[in-house]
């Protein structure tokens, strides 16, 4: 029974709480667990959150002297948000959310990003290599070193941009398509499958395709702003090296080190 609950949130909750309880001082090794799973949920969050607000402030400058109050503010909501799944539905919404919020929605919007910035801005749409040319400008090469090991590291980059990542991705979009399927849940305390209603199957198509929305849309109305899609993606009059112009050869000089 400890086995079969193992699988998805059984393993942390039902699984390793029952091993621990057989083990040689059982109450010191599940206060160690339950601790390290708190802090495996914080580490966790500090990313999460940290990743909206640092949007929000870059985007709108004038919020980062009150950084404070929007912490706090995305804290609370995303308690607000936690809070069913602490209700005796709770297991329903987690596996719901768990499977559906980050899933095929996320991977096309990453072949879109890898297209738009590398393919279509980083080659054809302005100049070939440029992209390239933005990451010396930053860091002085694709991958910030020099030598022997930069230019392999270099080659494997704009190989995986150029090919293996939108294939590797395109394959797994379609296969997610083609095995997608409505949620459903198994018990795990009693054998059986609770299959989602129809509200459950919106909820789960909502969190999987709303952020492909989004990013569509922005598209669409950055295309119509700028007077087409070729124009769109040219970049603004303030995309310029913020300072001095990097300089690789002196960087590489005052490190001791020689150019490649």
């Amino acid at each position: 029974d400890i086995v079969a609950a193992g699988a998805g949130p059984g393993l942390a909750f039902i699984a390793y709480p029952a091993a621990m309880a057989l083990l040689p001082v059982p109450q010191l090794w599940s206060i160690l667990f339950f601790i390290m799973m708190i802090m495996l949920g914080l580490d966790s969050q500090y990313a999460m959150v940290e990743v909206v607000v640092t949007g929000l402030t870059d985007e709108f400058p004038h919020l980062r002297e009150k950084k404070v109050w929007i912490l706090t503010a995305m804290c609370i909501f995303g308690f607000l948000l936690g809070l069913p799944m602490t209700s005796p539905g709770g297991m329903f919404w987690f596996s719901m959310i768990d499977n559906y919020s980050a899933g095929l929605g996320f991977l096309i919007i990453a072949l879109m990003l890898l297209i738009s910035v590398f393919w279509l801005y980083g080659n054809f749409v302005t100049r070939k290599g440029r992209f390239i040319d933005n990451l010396c400008e930053m860091m002085g090469s694709i991958t910030g070193g020099h030598g022997i090991m930069n230019k392999i590291f270099s080659g494997y980059y704009q190989i995986m941009w150029w090919l293996i990542t939108p294939v590797m991705l395109l394959f797994i979009i379609i296969y997610s398509v083609i095995n997608y399927s409505n949620p459903s849940l198994n018990y795990g305390y009693k054998a059986g499958t609770y299959v989602y209603e129809s509200t459950g199957v919106v909820i789960s198509l909502f969190l999987n395709f709303t952020p492909v929305v989004i990013v569509v849309g922005f598209m669409v109305y950055k295309i119509f702003k700028s007077g087409g899609l070729k124009a769109s993606l040219l970049p603004t009059s303030k995309w310029e090296p913020n300072g001095l112009p990097f300089n690789r050869q002196q960087k590489y000089e005052n490190e001791g080190y020689e150019s490649d």
